[in-house]
């Protein structure tokens, strides 16, 4: 048997990662009686900021392993899977919520803690998408540019909690004991067992909450107190709350108009999860309000060297299109020039 080639298939199933040609090759390699090394990695995919062991094959083998699973997901566009330090599977189906957000105590996680409570912690690239499962069967798609942190022994036993940067979708597994919370830097989302969007990206400045089915809970940093109740095809719009001044300085603190507004929307709510469909609609949106998406669709940074661009509107749907493309298409009616140098797009009037 091939031991290296054995490896790199085991470690590819553990991530979700192989073909159903490759699911038959490993059968064919794999030995009988192979329970004990099924266990051993399974203890080593799981262990947070733990070396790999020594009793292992080859440590050469389990590196190469993990070279393999981010060369693929470099070449397929996936994200990557980390657990403070150590790749982690990617697996799960597609879900039933969408959840963006900020949550900056997510990147804080303090050296001291990690060794009695250790994190989970599930980061994908811009432009990638990536599938996992949570313990408690509660499955999740990631967004581009998205981070996912939850805890390693306590999630689906004492609690259920996670924090969230970006966008995913989820569909969380019903259990009346214990709720499932999103924590975002501007929201929080208690759930039961529900479908709903939520779109709160660090550069946003409001937070959405579409309820499509079931009920959520929702409070906001600014009004703790106050519990909002959703119900079907609502959306709840909160203003995002500008971040402390390290300054000295006596200035005012800027503090939204409306602490939020709740609209009532049609029956369709298509249009909440329509990057799952890898596609990115827009419809009557000015180019301000476009640039942060088509960033994160293209991997980009837009500057606007004329603000009467940010103001004019676009219609559309970009699926397969190149940046160019898309660029083209939008000068027939947005009248403007661009310039694009590594990954920085300028605009300027035409």
């Amino acid at each position: 048997m091939s031991t290296d080639r054995y490896w790199l298939l085991l470690g590819k199933k553990k991530s979700g990662e192989t073909s159903p040609e490759e699911l038959e090759e490993l059968a064919a390699l794999s030995p009988e009686g192979d329970e004990d090394t099924l266990d051993a990695l399974d203890r080593v995919w799981v262990a947070p900021m733990e070396p790999v062991p020594e009793t292992f094959p080859s440590r050469n083998v389990w590196h190469r392993v993990q070279k393999s699973i981010y060369s693929e997901q470099a070449r397929t566009g996936r994200g990557r899977l980390l657990r403070l330090g150590l790749a982690l599977a990617a697996a799960g189906v597609l879900g039933a919520i969408v959840i963006g957000g900020w949550y900056m105590s997510g990147r804080k996680v303090q050296q001291a803690s990690v060794d009695a409570h250790p994190m989970n912690q599930v980061v994908t690239q811009a432009g990638s998408k990536t599938k996992i499962a949570l313990p408690d069967g509660t499955l999740v798609w990631l967004n581009g540019n998205s981070q996912l942190t939850y805890g390693n022994k306590s999630f689906g036993t004492e609690e259920r909690e996670v924090t969230l940067s970006g966008e995913a979708f989820f569909d969380v597994v019903k259990n009346e004991k214990l709720p499932f919370i999103i924590h975002t830097k501007d929201m929080t989302i208690r759930v039961l067992g529900t479908a709903f969007t939520v779109r709160a990206y660090p550069r946003d400045k409001t937070v959405e909450t579409v309820l499509i089915r079931g009920l959520v809970e929702i409070t906001t940093r600014r009004d703790p107190e106050r519990k909002i109740v959703l119900k079907p095809n609502e959306k709840i719009v909160v203003p995002v709350e500008a971040p402390e001044s390290n300054s000295t300085a006596k200035a005012p603190a800027r503090i939204p108009a409306s602490p939020y507004s709740i609209l009532r929307l049609g029956k369709d709510t298509a249009t909440e999860t329509v990057w799952m469909r890898s596609k990115l609609e827009f419809d009557n949106e000015t180019f301000e309000e476009l640039a942060p998406k088509m960033e994160k669709w293209y991997n980009i940074h837009i500057h606007f060297k004329d603000e009467k661009i940010r103001k004019r509107h676009f219609s559309g749907v970009i699926e397969k299109e190149t940046l160019t493309q898309t660029l083209e298409a939008m000068k027939l009616s947005g009248h403007f020039e661009y310039e694009i140098k590594d990954n920085e797009l300028w605009l300027r009037e035409n």
